[in-house]
């Protein structure tokens, strides 16, 4: 009596499972060559690759996808997998949305919760019929903003006869693949290894697996080369009936017919709707526009797809910005704000005043620098990134420089790096064009630069310039928020825009040739002379605007950079070798 009910239920499974694939509506012409295809839930994540923003996993599938089916885990280095849910604060926003006979969910993860670091996720998704997702991806810190690395994709599914083929996509290749026949227990049919980077095509002889009421049901496994990431889904299938050929077959296949466009228009505005006069750029995240069909239909398509162009934004002026976008020959417009720049309101001195004298309590230790190669002078020191880059020299000689590479939150050294910077007077990121800039020092007009490769492992600086300065320097710092350099010597900085043209110079209220660092168009210019302290200019009009003292005996300060919040990390050494640390010191600058 079980068996019976237990065979009564697959038949009506297998009948409802029937249904949904001959309704289907074929929104993908990958789909066409089909009789009926029910394909895995599918994901698509957006990210803003220029600039740290929060990250949108858009999960949808034409069969109906249940919210408590959607699980979303955070995956440590040991493999170890949290469930986030919306009661950590770490998606902040979800939506759904009906289009297409299809349901949509969008989760936000905050830029907050992933904290400029790479982070490896887990998804399993499964849809109303049972077909699953379960895939890795990354979301990864580019040294300007988050990419994705996604676990191999699977799209494009097509028949000819008795060959049914589709596409695997990994930037990096698929290092396996394996197709199982859920119909015979799971069975391995075709394996294939080491597919091409890119799009790979892949083709089997549907021959090889059985159908259950002409119903095909295939489980992929798909493995990346470079990071190992795997996916598993789900699909299944009807092949196409073979058609009689008829004299009289003159009648439209309206199931083939080409559908119209008949309307466009602006379902959501872009998330970010206010901008910074001459500083930010346009960012369409979270924009989407409505196609609607002949037929009824419609969808909804991200205005950060590629078929979509987008013209007119120009953050020149203040006021309205009318943008324009286009589909299909079809154009729509909406506003943004253009806000002038906030300038930096503080009072300025015309002598040395002390903002606040900071105590050891106040100073808080960090990192213990030390020496390393022969390398035992601490001279400057940046943040990269999630890293923090150290420079020591061989004091007296020059000839070699220690860059000692930490781990900006754990404070934990990842790497060293050899190689010569002379004096490494000074030291600075510019996260725009993921390049360390390396003020040579005493003597030297000279600066190197390079680009950023993994800092964590990379035993070598590939691709080193040097050249001159057309001011002399001893120390460097670059203004994100501005697009600007600070150039120190002595009782100068000189202001140099985002390509090292000269602007203006500064004369600073007392001269320094230790290294200098920048937030938001505040420059931190060093100073230790018998004491120790930072001392604040405008950029807007070269004030002097205060300074901080550090009470630390036998301190010397050497380089200054921003870490987050009002949080500075400070470079210096205590009383002769091999006592060099970084610290941690909160600064309440203006308008932090």
């Amino acid at each position: 009596m079980i068996k019976i009910k237990k065979i009564h239920i697959k038949v009506i499974l297998l009948a409802f499972i029937l249904i949904l694939l001959n309704t289907m509506n074929n929104v993908h012409a990958s789909y066409d060559d089909f009789s009926g295809f029910n394909n895995a839930p599918r994901m698509t994540i957006e990210t803003n690759k220029n600039k740290y923003t929060d990250v949108k996993l858009k999960f949808v599938d034409y069969n109906g996808l249940s919210e408590e089916k959607i699980k979303i885990y955070k995956v440590t280095s040991d493999g170890k997998k949290t469930e986030i849910s919306n009661n950590d604060k770490i998606i902040t926003k979800k939506e759904t949305s009906e289009s297409d006979n299809s349901k949509t969910y969008i989760y936000t993860l905050s830029n907050e919760f992933l904290n400029k670091e790479t982070t490896r996720f887990y998804i399993s998704l499964e849809d109303n019929s049972g077909e699953f997702l379960k895939s890795y991806f990354r979301i990864m810190n580019n040294g300007k903003g988050y990419s994705v690395d996604y676990a191999p994709r699977i799209l494009s599914w097509k028949t000819d006869g008795k060959k049914v083929s589709f596409t695997a996509r990994d930037l990096a290749g698929t290092v396996k693949l394996v197709l199982y026949d859920m119909n015979n227990n799971g069975k391995v049919v075709v394996t294939k290894n080491n597919l091409k980077k890119g799009n790979a095509t892949v083709t089997f002889n549907i021959s090889k697996f059985k159908a259950k009421d002409g119903i095909y049901r295939i489980q992929i496994y798909a493995k990346d080369k470079v990071n190992g990431q795997p996916a598993r889904r789900e699909v299944c299938f009807k092949l196409p009936e073979k058609k009689e050929n008829t004299s009289n077959n003159t009648q439209t296949n309206t199931a083939t017919k080409n559908k119209e466009i008949i309307n466009v228009t602006i379902n959501k505005k872009p998330t970010k709707k206010n901008y910074v006069q001459n500083l930010e750029e346009l960012d369409l995240s979270g924009g989407e526009i409505k196609v609607t069909y002949d037929d009824g239909s419609s969808k909804l398509i991200s205005m950060t797809n590629n078929k979509v162009s987008c013209s007119g934004f120009s953050n020149e002026k203040v006021g309205t910005s009318t943008v324009t976008i286009k589909y299909e020959n079809r154009e729509l417009k909406f506003d943004v704000n253009i806000n002038k720049r906030e300038e930096i309101k503080a009072q300025k001195y015309n002598k040395v005043t002390y903002l606040k004298k900071l105590t050891s309590a106040e100073v808080k230790s960090f990192i213990h620098v030390s020496s390393g190669n022969g390398c035992t002078g601490a001279q400057s020191m940046c943040v990269a990134g999630d890293y923090i880059v150290a420079a020591k020299i061989r004091s007296g000689y020059n000839d070699r420089t220690l860059l000692r590479i930490y781990d900006k939150n754990t404070g934990k050294k990842v790497n060293d790096i050899i190689d010569n910077f002379l004096h490494a007077g000074g030291m600075t990121y510019n996260s725009k064009e993921n390049k360390i800039y390396v003020a040579l020092g005493h003597g030297s007009n000279k600066y190197s630069y390079f680009k950023v490769g993994n800092l964590a492992k990379d035993k070598k600086i590939y691709n080193k310039t040097t050249r001159n300065s057309s001011k002399p320097l001893t120390g460097i710092a670059y203004d994100e928020y501005l697009d600007k350099y600070y150039i120190s010597s002595g009782n100068t900085i000189f202001v140099m825009n985002g390509n090292l043209k000269y602007e203006k110079r500064i004369t600073r209220i007392r001269g320094s040739y230790q290294d200098i660092g920048a937030y938001k168009g505040i420059i931190l210019a060093t100073y230790s002379n018998r004491l120790n302290a930072i001392d604040l200019y405008r950029e807007s009009d070269g004030a002097y605007i205060g300074s901080y003292k550090f009470n630390i005996p036998g301190f010397e300060i050497e380089s200054v950079d921003y870490y987050k919040d009002n949080v500075f990390f400070v470079f210096g050494n205590i009383n002769g070798k091999n006592k060099d640390k970084i610290f941690k010191v909160t600064l309440d600058l203006p308008n932090i």
